[in-house]
């Protein structure tokens, strides 16, 4: 099933790959991600921002910053996940910094040329791998907006509030109801959703749960009135409207797609 976790939970210090372009929900870790166009348009979001990235355009995430993947049109990427250690010199900055601009328009050509190289190449040597990222690193540090980094304290409220979601999205979710599991004040929870996730609370909780169900419909032969309820929503119409809105298309008419593309694929 896709994953819709608020945290994704990475084992493995650094790895790049090149992919096709995907939908990802908001979530945040505590790598630095890089995220190159190489072709086909896919829209980014990093602490609110967002912008459409075209091919050579890039993005970068800081660590705990809360960013997003939508696919507009199909195409490649290359993403590179990685401990701020393997940007050799850069290490320090990367830790300490935010990013009050992300995106970076024609990207120099170093960035993806060296990220390339680290997605072709298996069982790289630690210093090599540290050099290439080095060079993409600071070639795209010399092009986007740094800042000072948010306090340790609001990035655990986030964090916490995140994971009550995630382990809660079938149940009935408000700024009250999470005000009072985790003793956080209502009003500071809103500030975070707006600051630092660019969305309200709902759209936010809408966005998971809409996930959960394309997975439902995407990897299982359920009725749709299981899907919804197990994806949290509130009502069958909540869940149609919503669902449309994300993915273009009702439940019903998605899930006949999958179903059509897996039979093709096994033929």
């Amino acid at each position: 099933m896709a994953a819709y976790y608020y945290e994704e939970n990475l084992n493995r210090p650094f790895r790049v790959h090149l992919r096709d372009t995907f939908d990802f929900p908001p979530h945040l870790h505590h790598q630095v991600e890089i995220c190159i166009q190489v072709k086909g348009e896919q829209e980014v979001s990093v602490d609110g921002r967002s912008a459409t990235l075209e091919s050579g355009d890039a993005a970068l995430m800081l660590p705990n910053s809360v960013h997003s993947y939508r696919l507009v049109t199909p195409g490649r990427c290359v993403v590179a996940i990685f401990d701020p250690s393997y940007a050799g010199a850069y290490m320090d900055l990367l830790q300490r910094s935010a990013c009050a601009e992300p995106f970076v328009k024609a990207a120099h050509s170093d960035i993806l040329l060296a990220l390339l190289r680290l997605a072709r190449e298996e069982n790289i040597d630690e210093m090599l791998a540290t050099a290439y990222m080095s060079v993409a690193v600071g070639r795209l540090l010399s092009d986007v907006k740094l800042t000072e980094r948010g306090t340790a304290v609001e990035t655990d409220d986030l964090r916490r509030v995140l994971g009550y979601i995630a382990a809660h999205i079938d149940e009935k979710i408000t700024l009250d109801t999470l005000s009072s599991s985790l003793y956080i004040n209502r009003y500071s929870i809103s500030r975070l959703f707006s600051e630092r996730m660019g969305c309200g609370l709902n759209e936010y909780v809408n966005t998971l749960r809409a996930d959960r169900a394309r997975s439902l419909l995407r990897d299982t032969s359920m009725p749709l009135s299981e899907v919804c309820r197990r994806s949290g929503f509130e009502s069958e119409r909540t869940f149609y409207r919503v669902f449309r809105e994300q993915y273009g298309a009702s439940p019903r008419q998605y899930g006949r797609s999958t179903a059509a593309a897996d039979s093709a694929d096994k033929r």
